[in-house]
């Protein structure tokens, strides 16, 4: 239970990071849209390399914020059984969604790997950010969902309770 715990308060420190970081992204995100708008309003011009940073940005943010709210448990979820259930059902059945999880992420990390050889040697037209970076944005706030699914997993078979994280 103390490497459980241990992880969940690593996975704690991770999910602080990635929130101060979806912070940042959103930050860029705003600025370089913002000023888009106003220097096309303004003059007619464009930044053309804005499509590319505003595209990467909103990526690595949605999946640093996924990963930060799946660890809330303020994601959008199935757990009508979970719910309904109470004692070792419940806990039976909210294994079973974590498993489902990982199974899930485990899928579409060997299929982000599948093509991550074709991937990372294309870059954008005007920045030339190769794409392997936009995927592994998907990746790093998916396997950090499964690491979280994997503590919840160990915390339901060998102890009852639920933690509140923040």
């Amino acid at each position: 239970m103390a490497l459980i715990e241990s992880a969940d308060r690593l996975l704690g420190w991770v999910s602080c990071v990635y929130l101060w970081g979806a912070q940042c992204l959103l930050a860029v995100l705003v600025v370089v849209i913002g000023a888009q708008a106003v220097l096309r309003y303004a003059t007619s011009l464009s930044m053309v390399w804005a499509g590319e940073v505003a595209t990467l940005s909103m990526i690595w943010m949605v999946f640093l914020m996924a990963a930060v709210l799946h660890r809330r448990r303020r994601h959008i979820t199935v757990s009508v059984l979970s719910d309904r259930l109470e004692g070792i059902a419940g806990r039976i059945a909210e294994s079973l969604v974590s498993l489902g999880t990982i199974v899930l992420v485990a899928v579409i990390c060997a299929q982000i790997g599948t093509v991550w050889p074709f991937v990372e040697r294309l870059t954008t037209p005007v920045l030339g950010i190769s794409r392997g970076v936009f995927l592994l944005g998907i990746a790093v706030g998916l396997i950090t969902i499964a690491l979280q699914e994997l503590v919840n997993l160990g915390r339901s078979l060998l102890g009852p309770g639920q933690v509140d994280r923040r």
